[in-house]
């Protein structure tokens, strides 16, 4: 599904983007495109990893 690469390649990039403070607004929104787009029926991990993932970039842009 395409939905499902793209949903991948956000990951990958917030990935390589974690603890990256001058990109943390960018990690930030893509963190939250990708909990957006994340399936009604996602599993707990992918549900946690999201979480983390929003989590960290919300830190470093000062959010939370």
């Amino acid at each position: 599904m395409v939905g499902d690469g793209i949903a991948e390649c956000r990951l990958n990039a917030l990935k390589a983007l974690k603890g990256k403070k001058p990109y943390a607004e960018l990690s930030l929104e893509l963190a939250q495109e990708a909990d957006k787009s994340l399936a009604k029926d996602a599993s707990l991990e992918q549900q946690a990893n999201v979480a983390a993932l929003l989590a960290s970039p919300a830190r470093d842009a000062g959010k939370l």
